[in-house]
């Protein structure tokens, strides 16, 4: 399975509900989810900034987090592995069985 950005990681853990395994899990849901909420008032640069926020806090979470909870993000998919992927498709982090 690959997570090809912070998008697809929030809706992953949304769907399966892995929020209730770590605050930081939380905070990236809520980052993209404020990321999204923001109206047009907000100038790009402010939207710009928030959404990367939401990358470091994706890129944090995926390098901090997930390996201690491999497990639990494994039994989520049939794949033998996941690989977590930036932006520009650059590898962040895979786990595997």
């Amino acid at each position: 399975m690959n997570i090809a950005n912070v998008t697809q990681f929030v809706s992953f853990i949304d769907s399966n509900n892995l929020t209730i395994l770590d605050t930081g899990l939380l905070q990236v849901v809520q980052c993209l989810h404020t990321y999204k909420s923001a109206c047009d008032c907000y100038k790009n640069e402010q939207k710009q900034n928030i959404y990367n926020q939401c990358n470091a806090a994706y890129r944090n979470a995926v390098l901090e987090i997930v390996p201690r909870l491999k497990t639990q993000f494994l039994s989520k998919t049939p794949e033998r592995q996941i690989a977590f992927h930036d932006d520009r498709g650059g590898v962040i982090a895979i786990i595997s069985r």
